[in-house]
């Protein structure tokens, strides 16, 4: 199987990129530097220099694989702008598709269900944001409600 993992030199994505290739699988990863793709390339995924902003630097290399990984996060003013603008290159690489549809798995994070003191909680209790991630639900609800896409 082909994967490409964007936030692929991040604890997460790095740690996604490299449970994939022990599992024999081929990934492609987006590095933002020459010495990220160096350790990329150590870690046997294949770099693909990009920047998450501009999605038409890594979509070719998207749309080339069956599961899409996106890991990467931004921080700071204009962050969900980069946000949906990577998942909306994402999902367009997702649908130029083969016979089967695209996977695209979406990495959020807890702080969608702001402070939970000592509660459990999963997938299926509300979210209530804090304030620097408070549009990254609706982000998650493209990758979910996309169509033509399996979206997770």
């Amino acid at each position: 199987m082909r994967v490409f993992v964007t936030g692929a030199t991040g604890t997460i994505g790095l740690a996604v990129s490299t449970a994939f290739r022990r599992a024999g699988h081929q990934v492609w990863g987006l590095a933002r530097s020459a010495e990220k793709a160096v350790a990329l390339a150590r870690a046997e995924v294949h770099p693909v220099l990009g920047d998450l902003g501009k999605p038409e630097g890594f979509v070719a290399v998207a749309e080339s694989c069956s599961v899409l990984v996106h890991a990467a996060a931004e921080y700071g003013t204009g962050a969900f702008a980069f946000e949906r603008n990577a998942v909306h290159g994402l999902l367009a690489a997702a649908r130029k598709r083969g016979p089967q549809p695209k996977t695209l798995i979406y990495t959020s994070g807890t702080w969608v269900y702001g402070n939970t003191g000592d509660r459990l909680v999963d997938e299926t209790t509300p979210v209530a944001p804090v304030p620097h991630v408070s549009e990254r639900p609706a982000v998650e609800r493209l990758v979910l409600e996309a169509d033509g896409v399996r979206g997770i």
